[in-house]
């Protein structure tokens, strides 16, 4: 048996400890912008590293010696946009009022349903001062 005193085994950054449903993680909150920009990526930490720099900060102790600091790698794989997704604002929600399809490559009907018609609608036919939201759907 397990004595009362021991410690936690392992750290709660990993919990739960199992295997992930899917590779590729699930963005939950976006910072907000006043103005029409991409707001976030997808990127993966592909490792460690460690650069040199002089330190400028006034109150270290090694100011103006060259310091080592590590960093993280980050591989941002390329992307291909599929579709624009136009949002209205209901009473409760949300609601994806139109959308803009662009060529997709067939590589993609492995992992997503794909239309077998798709009808044209082009982006300059689309007033955004009728919407409330957009969002671009990547793969």
């Amino acid at each position: 048996m397990a004595t009362t005193r021991s410690p936690r085994r392992g750290s709660m950054q990993f919990w739960p400890r199992k295997r992930a449903k899917r590779i590729y993680a699930r963005v939950r909150s976006w910072p907000d912008s006043k103005k029409a920009c991409f707001l976030g990526f997808a990127g993966y930490k592909a490792g460690m590293t460690h650069i040199t720099v002089n330190d400028d900060y006034k109150n270290s102790i090694t100011k103006g010696m060259e310091i080592a600091m590590p960093v993280s790698v980050i591989e941002c794989p390329p992307v291909k946009i599929v579709s624009l997704r136009f949002y209205k604002k209901s009473t409760k929600c949300m609601v994806a009022a139109s959308q803009v399809d662009f060529k997709v490559d067939k590589v993609l009907a492995r992992k997503l349903r794909l239309p077998k018609n798709v009808k044209e609608q082009k982006l300059e036919d689309i007033k955004l001062g009728d919407y409330a939201d957009m969002k671009v759907v990547v793969h």
